[in-house]
């Protein structure tokens, strides 16, 4: 059996890779900013993969889901291989789930489903109080990743990675952004495969705007907060509108992107509105329909008098 070598091995995860994701060699290349020809000289194991080349083209993969696996085999070699995960569920805020909205990156989403997640409160025990967070439901075409333990809340350290995921979800995605009915779900003591099914159930319906959920989110993190024994104080320094107000803020700017938008659509309606319903012009009208008197005529062909 012939071992493979670093590079040879990195090539064949990378084919394997890609078969799982159903890309092509150029639509990789694109996303990891490689040429093509690069590519194909690392899958083939003829070329050696640079620090920065070979970091990029990982990213990509495994930013879509793509595990990289190295486990010890028998007396003849180590056993390498990859796994595609078709349902994540990050417990951490870190840069790869805000890489998950990259205009540049491997898959775009179908849809973002918005939702209050919630540890449901047990009706049995007074001092039962509802750990809260903003909850968010990726769906791309081979997998799904569902960010409701990873701590979208308002307090300091949070609120900007959340304004910043906002704004990436509304300025790049705004046609594919739900809203959950009920707002509030009980998915974060479920485990990954039930708040799948939890989420799946929920009617849906589009939202334009996330300041209402928001809001809704403050108060019942505030009503929360109140009825907890051992700690009054809430969880964020400020008031959501105080956060708004701050200009250079990632929420502020999500608050003037609506507000551009929804501008632009009211102008657009004004102008439809105020259009006359005759407004075709003769000219405008297709040749059958033009009244008879205006159709042009042929000119009779004259006799010859010669």
């Amino acid at each position: 059996m012939t071992s493979f070598t670093e590079d040879e091995d990195f090539g064949a995860q990378l084919r394997s890779a890609r078969a799982l994701l159903r890309v092509t060699q150029g639509e990789l290349a694109r996303a990891a900013r490689v040429s093509v020809a690069t590519l194909n000289e690392i899958e083939s194991g003829k070329a050696r993969a640079r620090h920065n080349t070979r970091a990029a083209l990982t990213n990509c993969v495994t930013d879509a889901g793509v595990l990289f696996e190295r486990e010890m085999g028998d007396e003849q070699g180590q056993l390498f291989g990859v796994l595609l995960h078709r349902s994540v569920r990050p417990f951490h805020l870190t840069d790869s789930v805000q890489s998950l909205l990259a205009p540049d990156a491997l898959f775009s989403p179908l849809a973002l489903l918005f939702y209050i997640a919630s540890t449901g409160k047990d009706a049995h025990r007074s001092d039962s109080t509802d750990e809260l967070f903003l909850g968010v439901e990726v769906e791309f075409a081979h997998r799904r990743v569902l960010l409701d333990r990873a701590g979208f809340d308002f307090s300091p350290l949070r609120v900007a990675r959340l304004g910043r995921f906002l704004l990436s979800a509304f300025s790049l995605y705004g046609d594919r952004i739900f809203c959950s009915e009920p707002l509030r779900l009980a998915t974060l003591k479920q485990s990954t495969a039930e708040a799948s099914i939890t989420l799946a159930r929920c009617e849906r319906r589009e939202m334009y705007d996330p300041f209402p959920l928001l809001f809704a989110l403050e108060a019942a993190m505030k009503a929360a907060s109140a009825n907890q024994k051992a700690n009054s104080q809430a969880p964020f320094g400020g008031s959501l509108q105080d956060i708004i107000k701050q200009r250079e803020h990632p929420l502020a700017r999500v608050k003037e992107l609506i507000e551009a938008a929804r501008e632009t659509t009211t102008q657009e309606s004004t102008i439809q509105e105020s259009m006359p319903e005759e407004s075709i012009t003769q000219e405008s009208m297709p040749e059958e329909s033009m009244p008879e008197e205006s159709m042009p005529r042929e000119s009779a062909p004259q006799e010859s008098t010669s």
